[in-house]
């Protein structure tokens, strides 16, 4: 009768451990998407992403930290067809989040970029902040010895897709 009792405990402990799994067999994956610009001759020309394409990376257990995802995001692009937008040697000095703002502060490297680099720059930073949690805007900050760099972005700022494919028209249209 005991041996009874014990197999019947032993095979309802068995079943109960029917639904665990091991932590280190997780099937499950954190992505979250890092906007960069493309290379030149990378350029898709009409497309929403033409000039800024996008990667996911599964960033598993760091979910939240923003350090740590903006850290990572400055080390560049794992896709062949992107590429970083910011200067050697530029990195994150401080991240803070309060209420729908993001402020991100970049080693003085930044202050390098100027025009169309710069631009790039923040408005790839912008589109990856502000998608990093429930932001409605990012300010980023850059100073150095020269000069000091200040721009709050948020998404109606910047035209982050080209829609000049779906609007042009060609001469033959216009004639008719």
């Amino acid at each position: 009768m005991k041996r009874a009792i014990c197999l019947t405990l032993l095979l309802l402990l068995l079943c109960s451990l029917w639904g665990c799994r091991l932590e280190g067999r997780r099937d499950t994956s954190e992505p979250v998407e890092f906007f960069y610009p493309r290379k030149s001759g990378s350029f898709v020309y009409g497309a929403p992403d033409g000039v800024i394409g996008s990667e996911l990376r599964d960033i598993s257990g760091h979910m939240g930290d923003l350090n740590y995802l903006l850290s990572v995001y400055l080390r560049g692009p794992l896709d062949s067809e992107l590429r970083s937008p910011f200067p050697a040697g530029c990195r994150l000095v401080k991240v803070e989040a309060n209420d729908d703002t993001l402020y991100v502060v970049l080693s003085a490297e930044f202050t390098a970029l100027e025009n169309l680099e710069l631009t790039l720059a923040c408005a790839s930073l912008a589109e990856t902040g502000l998608t990093l949690g429930s932001f409605h805007q990012i300010c980023i900050e850059a100073a150095s010895s020269e000069k000091t760099f200040i721009i709050t972005l948020n998404a109606d700022d910047l035209l982050l897709a080209d829609q000049s494919a779906s609007a042009a028209t060609s001469p033959a249209e216009q004639s008719q």
